[in-house]
């Protein structure tokens, strides 16, 4: 898949933990637009290719989910067949699919998995049955999220996976090799021409907006891409955060926040946005910053490597928005 150039490792590390059959959540974390999604199709894909139907894969999106009394599990690649069960709450199917694939070992995938609690009336239920059928290894589970809060309230029950934005060096390759599978000349008129696909120019105009965002670099394989409209996309986004919401956050928190994230580059430790923003009141502080990041204003991160927990920008053209806007602009100067 086009959308998975560069994350060939993250990939073969996923196919791993199915394959070893490990005893916990698998919880895959990353920001907004960072290509979990694709991510998790292309295992699917990788699977059935593989394996065929010995390894059963299960995968419940939850971006347009509903809360009616149909859950739909999605199964297969492409064009996925729908099961339907009207009678049946989530726990009685998972139960059903254990059943039935006893001696398969399927595979859970539970994509936006931060939208458990607001849609799910048994979300604690739900996660505990989940880590139970890892824990027993009857079946692998993975979980998509947004949100820092799951690895929070079951940390001996997950393991973290992070999938970030790429380096500004891996960006570049990214898209170069995204624009090179979009190049319809010959093989001789590329030689001859032998021109690079993402010249240092057009480089200085993309990085700043784009960042190492595959999804908005993927705006960008065409030539003379529209970075004004990536930029416009997200000003208005800012423009309520700043004017703050009621019973969920404050507007002139918001802006602190922002201008936090612009003075260091787009991350910074949660820790210390409690401190400058909140005064240390954790509770308040907790609070307004996770209705931020429902909201997309901005993304709540747990980094594996250095075990810390960071706020960052809700993208790379978000913190570009943030910047312009707190200079009182709206237009970007490309």
């Amino acid at each position: 898949m086009k959308q998975l150039v560069g994350r060939e490792r993250e990939l073969r590390d996923l196919l791993g933990y199915v394959e070893r059959r490990i005893d916990k959540i698998v919880l895959l974390q990353g920001p907004e637009l960072s290509g979990k999604t694709a991510l998790l199709r292309e295992l699917r894909a990788v699977m059935a290719s593989k394996y065929g139907r010995t390894i059963p894969v299960y995968h419940l999106d939850l971006t347009c989910f509903r809360m009616t009394d149909v859950l739909e599990w999605i199964q297969g690649n492409d064009n996925f067949l729908m099961e339907e069960s009207k009678d049946l709450t989530i726990l009685e199917v998972i139960e059903e699919i254990l059943a039935s694939e006893h001696q398969l070992q399927p595979v859970f995938i539970i994509d936006q998995a931060e939208r458990i609690p607001e849609i799910f009336p048994q979300p604690r239920a739900l996660i505990e049955v989940l880590a139970k059928i890892a824990r027993e290894r009857r079946g692998v589970v993975i979980l998509a999220s947004l949100d820092d809060s799951l690895r929070e309230d079951w940390q001996d029950q997950v393991l973290p996976f992070h999938l970030g934005y790429f380096s500004e060096k891996a960006a570049r390759a990214f898209l170069r090799k995204r624009r090179a599978a979009e190049d319809r000349r010959s093989w001789w008129q590329r030689w001859w021409s032998r021109r690079d696909l993402v010249s240092d120019e057009e480089w200085r105009e993309i990085y700043p907006i784009c960042g190492g965002c595959p999804r908005l670099l993927g705006f960008c394989v065409s030539p003379y891409p529209n970075l004004s409209a990536i930029v416009g996309s997200v000003v208005g986004g800012v423009h309520t955060g700043l004017e703050g919401r009621d019973g969920e956050w404050e507007g002139d928190k918001y802006r602190r926040v922002a201008e936090l994230l612009v003075e260091n580059g787009g991350s910074v430790e949660w820790s210390v946005v409690l401190d400058k923003v909140f005064g240390k009141d954790v509770s308040e502080g907790s609070s307004q910053l996770r209705a931020m990041a429902s909201r997309n204003m901005i993304n709540v991160e747990y980094l594996p490597e250095s075990k810390t927990k960071v706020v960052m920008a809700g993208s790379p053209a978000y913190l570009y928005a943030m910047r312009l806007v707190l200079e009182g602009r709206d237009e970007p100067d490309v």
